[in-house]
């Protein structure tokens, strides 16, 4: 007999039918219905719980049923406060993104970048006249006067 959801009723009320079981066996001073009880909890408390446990100082002998039960709605309480800062994060984060990312300037390398801008250095192949002869055949051949485009690295894309 298992719960499955993590709702404070099922709880109370898995409780209440486990306990009439664990008294019907005279539990009290065996520890294998208190494991049981443990065992049949949903497995996201049962993490919490043997923490709760251990921070207590005391063996799983030591402590009651009951006492169980108690730690089980803190672990319960834990999670759900656990649930809360994690959604209030993913629904306010995006304030925050401006304000936490780091400059430009200390970004890591290519090599470990993957989204770096980076192009990777190849020597440069000058072309013979044959070359230039026979490929263009625009009538605009030479461009006089022309500025040429600013080879510099914006600051969006500078790696280090």
């Amino acid at each position: 007999m298992t719960v499955c959801s993590l709702n404070k009723e099922d709880i109370d009320y898995h409780y209440r039918r486990m306990s009439f079981r664990y008294h019907a066996l005279g539990g009290i001073n065996d520890e294998t219905p208190r494991q049981v009880y443990l065992n049949s909890l949903p497995s996201e408390l049962q993490g919490e719980l043997q923490r709760l446990i251990e921070l207590s100082g005391r063996n799983l002998r030591d402590i009651t049923l009951g006492e169980i039960h108690m730690f089980t709605h803190t672990a319960l309480e834990k999670l759900c406060a656990t649930q809360r800062v994690f959604s209030k994060m993913i629904r306010e984060g995006r304030k925050y993104d401006k304000h936490c990312k780091f400059p430009p300037k200390y970004h890591l390398k290519c090599s470990f970048n993957e989204h770096c801008n980076c192009k990777a250095n190849r020597p440069y192949r000058k072309e013979s006249r044959a070359q230039k002869s026979k490929g263009s055949s625009n009538p605009r051949k030479y461009k006089y006067y022309r500025k040429k485009a600013r080879r510099s690295w914006n600051k969006s894309n500078k790696c280090y």
